[in-house]
């Protein structure tokens, strides 16, 4: 191992705080469709889906067509495969797959919704709920470090793959949310959510330093490895869905919903574990405070059911998520420095994204195969599938999330019992491979390296199971 001196200990830090930008990639692309066994059963379409609780996430115009009171509480599991097969490295090290180990994760939601049918002529209704954006919770990748074997010295496995990439994460967002609807016509509906953004945020990553006259260009040593650690939460920021819900006939229902960018701004603790290569001189990290920001994008909704029967409805939407305005993120130490030799300060950090805006086409379909004596629903079966762009160039690719051009279909059951019923679904996400060999994701290092080490060239797939289950009353209308 060389012990050569450490030229720049400062920048371990702001090599630290650039590694951490590729967090927020999780979210272009991520989001599956949808919360709600229902949704989820008719290919992600909801937002033209009337007379249900569903309305205060999807399209909160439409809670003015409930009946009485609606309650829909679901639970859904995502298990996200991914795999990584890193091409040659430059110095031709040859590495062996990865996979994400971290299972599904176990996302519930509730939505409730109640129209007032003694006030304004049942004009008015409210909703109150909370649930959490349609995407992967957790990834895990395997370490590049083992054990410690002293303080400050940490032995790194060259032949990690990712290990300029992502090793854990845990991304937790969720929306307490109240919505309120008014019907202007018996024809037209409008309505607003208003919802809080809680986040929290629990990320890994190896990064890498680059010493002139020490470390080669373009090659690897793990000598000048370190982890970066940030763990940030944002307990509140304000957010809102519109709606509008339309009929222009009593068998077509037209809906249309929009929510706004939002923007996390977290704050927590940035912490870097320093290589035996700066640690031998000294060096150590003073103060860990931090703020972490970025963007999640604009999203519009719009779709069409139409009812064949009182068996039949088929639906058909279009939705838009405008990634294109993530331009940058930018993560803001507090106070952090480096001290020793070579005492230092870090200044902001701007890394700049080149996200592109995603499109769905989706279609889904419910029929009551079963009814009860009374004629009324006893067992429906749901199906729908879905088209979606990706959200994140070819050339940006990583294993936080892969994301290329893909479908699913979904399926699901409903058992109706008096007032309540049970929804049991999946979707799909079939296998998607994506080769890459012009990538722009390179080994991160301060100062930059003169000829940088791409590691993001290889072959990534990735394919998802959604299964979900929802129990729904609705009752007290008349």
């Amino acid at each position: 191992m060389r012990t050569a001196p450490v030229r720049g200990p400062a920048s371990w830090l702001a090599l630290a705080l650039i590694a951490l930008a590729p967090l927020s990639a999780r979210g272009a692309g991520v989001e599956i469709p949808d919360n709600g066994a229902l949704p989820i059963a008719r290919g992600g379409t909801a937002v033209s889906m009337f007379g249900n609780a569903y309305s205060l996430e999807f399209n909160p115009a439409a809670m003015a067509t409930v009946d009485g009171l609606d309650v829909r509480l679901d639970m859904r599991d995502i298990d996200n495969t991914v795999t990584f097969q890193r091409g040659p490295a430059g110095d031709g090290s040859v590495f062996d797959k990865v996979s994400n180990s971290a299972g599904g994760d176990i996302e519930p939601s509730l939505q409730v919704a109640y129209r007032l049918r003694h006030i304004l002529q049942g004009r008015l209704a409210f909703g109150l709920g909370i649930w959490g954006p349609p995407g992967v919770l957790h990834y895990k990748y395997p370490s590049p470090l083992n054990e410690p074997k002293e303080e400050g010295w940490h032995q790194v496995d060259a032949q990690t793959p990712q290990r300029y990439s992502l090793i854990d994460s845990y991304m937790l967002i969720i929306y307490p949310s109240v919505g309120v609807a008014f019907r202007i016509t018996h024809q037209l509906a409008v309505g607003l959510t208003l919802q809080d953004v809680v986040a929290n945020i629990d990320f890994h990553q190896a990064i890498g330093l680059y010493v002139p006259g020490i470390t080669q260009p373009g090659q690897e040593d793990t000598d000048f490895d370190a982890i970066a650690h940030l763990s940030v939460h944002q307990s509140y920021g304000l957010t809102g869905i519109l709606g509008v819900a339309y009929m222009p006939i009593p068998k077509l229902h037209l809906g249309l919903s929009f929510r706004p960018q939002i923007v996390i701004k977290a704050d927590g603790t940035l912490n870097v574990q320093l290589p035996k290569t700066a640690t031998s001189m000294g060096e150590q990290m003073q103060g860990n405070s931090a703020t972490f920001e970025f963007a999640l994008p604009p999203v519009a909704h719009l779709g069409a059911t139409y009812l064949f029967s009182d068996r039949l409805n088929v639906s058909a939407e279009a939705v838009w998520e405008g990634w294109s305005v993530v331009k940058s993120q930018s993560l803001q130490p507090h106070d952090i420095a480096v001290t020793g030799p070579i005492p230092a300060a870090v200044s902001p950090i701007s890394i700049p994204r080149h996200w592109m805006d995603s499109y769905s086409g989706r279609i889904g379909a419910t029929y009551t195969v079963l009814e009860w004596a009374q004629h009324d629903p006893l067992l429906d079966v749901s199906a729908g599938a879905l088209f979606e762009t990706s959200a994140v160039p070819s050339s940006y690719q990583a294993v936080d999330f892969v994301n290329g051009n893909r479908y699913a279909g979904g399926l699901g059951l409903t058992f109706h019992w008096h007032h309540f019923a049970l929804t049991a679904s999946g979707m799909y996400y079939p296998e998607v491979d994506v080769d890459i060999s012009d990538s722009k994701v390179a080994r991160t290092t301060a100062p930059p390296e003169p000829q940088p080490l791409i590691v993001g060239n290889g072959t990534y797939t990735t394919s998802s199971w959604i299964a979900a289950v929802g129990l729904a009353y609705s009752g007290l209308g008349g």
